[in-house]
């Protein structure tokens, strides 16, 4: 990721934030209501700038760089009347004119879903329509209320995705903003395979003659590396490795995995059926939840224990343990 948004961060009686390494961070200070709170990370080789601008009834923070600014927002439900929100949110938009592309994200708390009824939602559409924003993504994101936006300002080809999580209250959403005729692909997790047997069985019975042969030094050496080169490549593959098959952490087992898997389904089956009293009484979601973490919590303590045992005749490889575990931890904490 390039940069984090959190929204409904609860800083108003919080002392500092986590910190993320490789990120530059900013946290808001105007949190008048209790839920208030936007923080963003952003990478540090981006060169990002982050500051806290005045916005009526909201908090927020813009993060620019180059020719792309992103505000991001959170607007607590307590605020009835949105034309304040509205005008100074223009204002805003206004000192941002000069950059080619503005993201417009958050959790704003106004429902856009098109069979919504109510008028502060049209107000707030067609407000944004005349700046040039228009939405991103028309997909709930918390229950069936489209309450998290994305707004964009850009000529640039754009993606969003809707991630179905266990980790927030509302879903998480992802943009993927694409330099103009260039796309983003990231490297596949691969493994190579070399077959040894085949290698060595070809190299057997090849004739090296026309390196014998070759009186420049030079010139024999190239044709040989070149030789055993095509060799091993001609038996070597390059397999994709299942995501099932990766370790996210050092002490996560693939049963592990599967546990978490199935919490989240079970996650998402009790928000869709808020109704089901059945699903509501025995709390099904809830229990395998905290038994999942507290096992989650006893393997990684034994993990623990067993690193320290195994270097507890060797200060250096101590401290590394310790150093390890503390990033670790640091990493954890901002879940």
């Amino acid at each position: 990721m390039d940069i984090l948004v959190f929204t409904e961060c609860w800083l108003k009686y919080a002392i500092t934030t986590p910190h993320l390494d490789g990120f530059a961070s900013l946290a808001t200070r105007n949190n008048p209501i209790q839920n208030d709170g936007v923080v963003v990370y952003a990478r540090l080789d981006l060169n990002c700038k982050i500051y806290e601008p005045i916005l009526s009834e909201a908090n927020c923070l813009v993060c620019y760089t180059n020719d792309t600014a992103v505000i991001c927002i959170y607007r607590s439900p307590s605020y009835a009347d949105i034309n304040i929100f509205l005008n100074s949110l223009e204002n805003l938009i206004s000192t941002l004119s000069s950059y080619n592309n503005i993201v417009l994200m958050g959790d704003i708390n106004i429902d856009v879903k098109d069979d919504n009824h109510d008028k502060r939602s049209h107000e707030y559409l067609n407000s944004l329509a005349m700046l040039g924003f228009l939405p991103a993504h028309n997909k709930p994101t918390r229950l069936e209320n489209y309450l998290d936006h994305i707004l964009l300002k850009t000529k640039l080809d754009a993606c969003v995705l809707i991630i179905e999580t266990a980790i927030t209250d509302h879903v998480p959403t992802l943009l993927l903003l694409y330099k103009k005729h260039k796309w983003i692909h990231h490297a596949a997790k691969t493994k190579k395979y070399l077959n040894f047997v085949e290698i060595k069985r070809e190299l057997d019975n090849y004739d090296f003659e026309v390196v014998l042969k070759e009186s420049d030094p030079n010139i024999a050496t190239n044709i040989f590396i070149d030789i055993v080169g095509c060799i091993i490549k001609k038996h070597s593959s390059v397999k994709i490795i299942s995501r099932k098959f990766r370790t996210v952490k050092p002490w996560m087992t693939a049963g592990l995995i599967r546990c978490i898997r199935n919490r989240d389904s079970l996650h998402i089956k009790a928000r869709k059926l808020q109704d089901n009293i059945t699903i509501q009484i025995t709390y099904e979601y809830k229990r395998y939840r905290n038994f999942l973490q507290t096992l989650l919590r006893k393997v990684r303590s034994e993990y623990e224990r067993c690193e320290f045992l195994k270097a507890k005749n060797n200060i250096k490889e101590t401290w590394n343990v310790i150093k390890i575990l503390r990033t670790q931890k640091r990493l954890k904490s901002l879940l």
